[in-house]
């Protein structure tokens, strides 16, 4: 799953200096990587767009949990794309049996209240579950190993989780009921078709803005 944040403007800022800048991230973001070899990750985030969920840090860890994800929230009139976000290592954790369901129903609680938080302080928060099928999924991941171009995109640890799909499967249907409210709803959409992900999630995230928008001007 991915969170896309927003958040709110202040004063009149012109509907397509907001929409098409949009529309060229989420083709960016949601089109086919470039087969080639990643760089060395060194933790550093140029321009501050995209952020994945990684272990917490010495320091994170010294902090209340959602405290890594406030420092990585944009200012006023920019957007950014979480991948995976807060739900990625509560739900790791509860696949792998590194916690119990009743310390996940508090994680996942937790969520609720951090995006209940950021939508009272005018945040935009539109939520996107990428769905794919147990066998797709395998297939896709076989089709990229195969490739020496795409080889590096799989890991031992992507098997290790696919061997756990319908674990997986079993905790992400739970939190997602638990975090599905009527401010941050998700929207799950099936990620087989490349051009119908990123022309779904695309309509989504331009009617949210719109409507916001919309809201701002009244």
């Amino acid at each position: 799953g991915s969170a896309a944040l927003l958040d709110g403007h202040e004063g009149d800022v012109p509907e397509e200096a907001i929409l098409e800048p949009v529309a060229a991230l989420i083709a960016e973001t949601f089109s086919e990587p470039e087969a080639e070899e990643p760089a060395e990750a060194n933790g550093d985030n140029e321009n501050g767009d995209d952020e994945a969920a990684e272990l917490p840090s010495d320091e994170e860890r010294a902090r209340p949990p959602m405290w890594r994800f406030w420092r990585l929230l944009p200012p006023k009139g920019r957007m950014a794309i979480f991948l995976g976000s807060w739900y990625s290592l509560p739900i790791i954790r509860r696949v792998f049996k590194k916690s119990s369901a009743a310390e996940f129903d508090q994680e996942m609680d937790r969520a609720v209240e951090f995006e209940q938080m950021l939508s009272k302080e005018g945040v935009l928060l539109v939520k996107f579950w990428l769905h794919m099928e147990k066998e797709l999924l395998r297939q896709r991941m076989k089709k990229l190993e195969k490739d020496p171009h795409t080889a590096w995109r799989v890991t031992p640890l992507d098997w290790k989780f696919h061997a756990k799909y319908d674990k997986f499967l079993s905790v992400c249907e739970t939190g997602i009921r638990k975090t599905s409210t009527g401010t941050a709803p998700w929207h799950i959409v099936e990620a087989a078709d490349a051009r119908y992900r990123g022309l779904t999630v695309g309509k989504i995230l331009l009617e949210a803005l719109r409507e916001r928008l919309a809201a701002m001007k009244a």
